[in-house]
């Protein structure tokens, strides 16, 4: 496991127990390196365009 992980809450607000949590790797999960994936972190804008549906 890398120190470079990203924390996803998503709230569906259909009870009170609907909130999901997950946790992305980007080194070992999407394959960056550690150089590209400290970028995405301190980069809001590419951590959006990253995870953008």
């Amino acid at each position: 496991m890398s120190k470079y992980k990203v924390h996803f809450f998503v709230n569906s607000n259909a009870n009170f127990r609907s909130t999901n949590a997950e946790v992305i790797d980007l080194v070992d999960d999407y394959g960056y390196t550690e150089k590209e994936a400290e970028a995405i972190i301190n980069d809001e804008e590419k951590l959006k365009k990253e995870f953008d549906a």
